[in-house]
């Protein structure tokens, strides 16, 4: 015989006590992950995480806050520098690929998790 405990999400809901609202347009799959986290928590905090500058970047995240590879790194960026982005956050491994792509058209930040994220945000107030 034997005993056992299951746990389970059975019936649950997320509740968020503010709303959030992302228009991800045409915007598919993990690489914007981490854009995606900092326009939410952009939107929750009272402060302007980017002090009026026009951030662009690209990179998945984990639920530990890690910051990972994606691809098309060259497109990504040129899509920045085309649209006017002061900086591209990007995810250490492909760190060398963006700023390959980005000559000096545009300032590339090496992000290894959202803390990396944050902090960059902060030294541009």
């Amino acid at each position: 015989g034997a005993i056992g405990i299951n746990v389970s999400t059975y019936m649950w809901d997320l509740i968020i006590p503010v709303e959030v609202e992302v228009d991800a347009a045409n915007i598919g799959g993990s690489s914007a992950g981490l854009m995606l986290t900092l326009e939410i928590m952009d939107q929750i905090d009272a402060r302007d995480l980017t002090h009026g500058k026009l951030i662009a970047g690209s990179g998945t995240i984990d639920i530990e806050g890690r910051v990972g590879a994606i691809g098309g790194v060259r497109q990504k960026v040129m899509g920045a520098i085309a649209s006017g982005a002061d900086y591209f956050l990007i995810a250490s491994s492909n760190y060398a690929d963006a700023v390959a792509a980005a000559g000096n058209k545009i300032v590339v930040v090496e992000i290894a998790n959202l803390l990396d994220a944050l902090n960059f945000l902060e030294e541009l107030g």
